[in-house]
């Protein structure tokens, strides 16, 4: 009964590390998206400035 108990949570660890885990590198992603938006709308102005 004890090792059941074990199991069912060990199991719940593990999907719970990977949701974690799925979680952080959609996180990552989207931020590295933003700063990549966020760096070629500053060039953009920069340019348009230079341009004036």
């Amino acid at each position: 009964m004890e090792l059941l108990v074990w199991a069912v949570v060990i199991l719940i660890g593990i999907l719970l590390i990977r949701f974690l885990w799925t979680v952080i590198k959609l996180a990552a992603f989207g931020g590295l998206v933003l700063l990549i938006i966020y760096f070629v709308h500053s060039m953009v102005e920069t340019a348009a400035l230079f341009s004036l």
